[in-house]
Parts: structure tokens; sequence; C-alpha cells
């Protein structure tokens, strides 16, 4: 017999004896009296069957016991005995994600007339992979069903099911509980030159299991003067076991178009109002490590001074340069530049750094501003990447309109305390 191909929810319709009055024998008469009279073994027919579960529910990717309890209601003949049947229990998602092998059988006799029920408890044991496979395909839940016939089975049969709940710490469905986007080389800006290779990397904190739905979309210089059009350059769809974070790296950014670009990804799934942080790379004419195809002009620095102790309410400003599209501020680890003379620190005459290795490094953090703004504080995101009791070096770097970088300041040493 073949179980679970599909729901076999339909009725089997008993075969029965012919009427014996129209057999016109005094004989047959008798005999189905006498068979009337006496226990008939396999004449029940299943009117419904209602089920309960304890506990309802179960966690996330372990093992569990549920006691299912079983109410089959039955149709028979007053004083009949009879036995119900149900051969295998089944897990059940969208589709079959587990089984059961154990029989659950039960003989009784009906005491009423016509109609009764009897009651079969059953303890289910509930493999860890049947709340991951559910989970997996995305449902917060299972069902546990079972199909029940008489023990000759010819009587009609029904099914029943209960759904089965998954819950605790690390069940329940995806929920995300914070978005950090930055680029591969730990930058949240970035000045790239053309055709370089660039990609993003995503971290997300979650809490239970399910699938992520996903878009890392790009905006290109043709909107990002305006109202930003982004446009999916991957799609992502990653199923999260049980864990809190998971790192995600975006495809190869486009590098091509010279100019101000935005990266972002866009969840659809699970849907839970978290903000999409938007990281914005710059694609340059000049190339990093490369040679500069003019000589630069001087932005001059305002504040803070050489030397000066950061904190959180500290503004970096600086003099506007004509020709700006956007402004890039940048703090680098003051050990980057080994070879460099340490600036002296005399507020009179500050002495501008040689920066040659800055070209090969990339700043431990900053902003890209438009032009519009001369002055900035850190976010709370950047100033995350600075350590305590750290010495740092500061400037800020002009982006004309073709991209290209047209100017910039001295390097200018900060401390974190």
């Amino acid at each position: 017999m073949r179980l679970f191909s599909g729901l076999p929810l339909t009725r089997i319709n008993k075969s029965r004896a012919r009427n014996p009055l129209q057999q016109g024998s005094f004989v047959a008469i008798i005999l189905a009296v006498a068979c009337l009279l006496l226990p008939v073994h396999g004449l029940a027919s299943i009117t419904g069957v209602q089920v309960g579960a304890s506990p309802a529910n179960v966690t996330f990717n372990n093992p569990a016991t549920v006691v299912v309890t079983w109410q089959v209601s039955t149709v028979l003949a007053p004083s009949t005995k009879d036995t119900i049947t149900s051969p295998a229990g089944v897990f059940l998602g969208p589709t079959a994600i587990g089984g059961n092998a154990k029989t659950l059988s039960k003989s009784f006799t009906v005491s009423l007339a016509g109609t009764d029920s009897t009651t079969i408890t059953e303890i289910v044991r509930v493999p860890s992979s049947v709340s991951y496979k559910a989970n997996k395909n995305g449902e917060a839940s299972f069902s546990y069903f079972r199909f029940f016939s008489d023990s000759d089975g010819v009587g009609s049969g029904l099914g029943g099911s209960v759904t089965i709940n998954i819950k605790g710490s690390s069940g329940g469905g995806l929920a995300l509980s914070r978005l950090e986007l930055r680029f591969d080389t730990d930058e949240i800006v970035r000045i790239a030159a053309q055709n370089e290779k660039l990609t993003a990397i995503a971290e997300i904190n979650y809490s239970g299991a399910g699938l992520l739905d996903a878009v890392w979309e790009v905006a290109d210089p043709s909107s990002t003067r305006g109202d930003p059009v982004f446009v999916p350059v991957r799609i992502l769809r990653k199923y999260l076991g049980a864990g809190r974070n998971v790192i995600l790296q975006s495809p190869p950014l486009p590098t091509a178009v010279i100019g101000t670009h935005f990266v972002r990804l866009r969840i659809n799934q699970p849907a839970d109002g978290i903000e999409f942080p938007v990281l914005t790379y710059q694609v340059n004419k000049q190339i990093r490590g490369g040679k500069p195809e003019k000589d630069l002009a001087m932005i001059r620095l305002r504040s803070p001074q050489p030397g000066a102790r950061y904190a959180a309410a500290t503004e970096f400003s600086w003099q506007a340069m004509e020709g700006a599209r956007a402004y890039q501020l940048e703090i680098h680890a003051a050990d980057i530049a080994e070879t460099v003379k340490v600036a002296d620190r005399s507020l009179e005459d500050p002495e501008v750094f040689p920066d040659p290795a800055l070209n090969h490094r990339p700043p431990v953090t900053g902003i890209l501003l438009p032009a519009a703004h001369t002055s900035a504080r850190l976010s709370a995101l950047s100033r995350q990447h600075l350590q305590q009791q750290r010495r740092y070096l500061w400037r800020v770097i002009a982006i004309g309109h073709e991209g290209s970088v047209i100017a910039s300041s001295e390097m200018q040493e900060i401390n974190v305390p």
C-alpha cells in the first residue's frame, strides 16, 4: 500500500452485500438477520478525526517529543467490534519533510446506537531535520498527518493533521537586527580608478532562521545628482540557519563611468522595516597609486588644529575650492607612512605631509560630501573604525565635475584619547 503519494482524504466506499429481500430467498433472509445479531469485524465507517498536540511547538533544529491525541469518530451497528488503524505518520511542509513508521491501532466496541468515538494517544519523536527542512522552505511551522481506516481496509477512511510551530531562541522566522555595509577595503567611502575592481560587503545580525531574499543595487552618476535610480546587479537568495551573524559580498561593482555611484543591499524578505544603508563611491580618472595628471591645488584646513584631541563633537572644516563637485574627508592610520616625515606640531607653521604611501593604503574611515558642505562631523558608524589611544592623519580632497581629483589638503594629525 503506497502512503502519502497525495493526501488520501476521500472516503472509500464500503462493499456491502446486496439486499437479501431482492434475492427472494428465505435462506438469505435468515442469514442476513444472523449477521446483524453477531459481532462483525471490519464494518466501521469513520466520520471524523480530531487532533491536538502538547506542546504545540518545537525548537528550531533540535529534536523534540510531542504528545499527539487522536479522537476518531465512527459509525457502527450497536455492540459491533472493530479496529481502527493508521500505518504511518508523515511530517508535512509544502512537501513531505519526514516520516514516522510507527503503526497506531486500537480495537473497540460501539456502545451507542450507531455512533461512537475512540481516543488514541501517540508520543511523536520529531527529528531535528524536520524543523530544519520546514524553515529552509520558508515555513515557521509544519504539520503532522495520519490517515485512519478500519482494520480490513474496506471501510471509509479519513485523515487528520495537527500544526506544530517552530519556536525557541534560535527558532521561528528570520528576523534582522542590524545591516552594515562597507567596501572590500574596509572603507565606508571609496574613491576608485576607472575600471578598478571593487566590491561591497554586507554584515547582517539576525535571529531565528529562514530565507533571505535581497538584491544588490547600484545607482550610477546619471541619477545620483538628484533622486537616485537603483538598478539591480545581482539577486541574492540565501537560507540563514541557526546563528547570529552573516557576511555577504556583492558582485563586482560598475566602475566604467566617471562620477558618483551609490550601492545598497535592498532586502525583500524578511520585511522587518530595517533601514537600508547606502555606500558612496567616486570613480575618478586618477589611478590609485599613480601620478596625478597635473599638480593639485591646495585646500586650506580650518579645524581641528594639528595634534588636537578627537571627540564625538569634533567638527572638521576646510576652505571651499572653486570647481569642486564634492569633498571627501579621509582619516588614515598614522603608521601608513613610515618614511613620511612627522609634521611639525607648531600651530604657526604646520608642515605639509608628503604622502606617496596614501595612494596605496585606503583611509580607515571618512565621509563623501556634496560641494555645498565644507564641514562635517563623523557619524557613529564612522567613529566605530577609530581605536582609542591612537594617532591618525586626516585630509580633504576635492573632486571635480569630471570625477577627477582637483585639489588636496595637507595631512594633519589628530589623536583619539
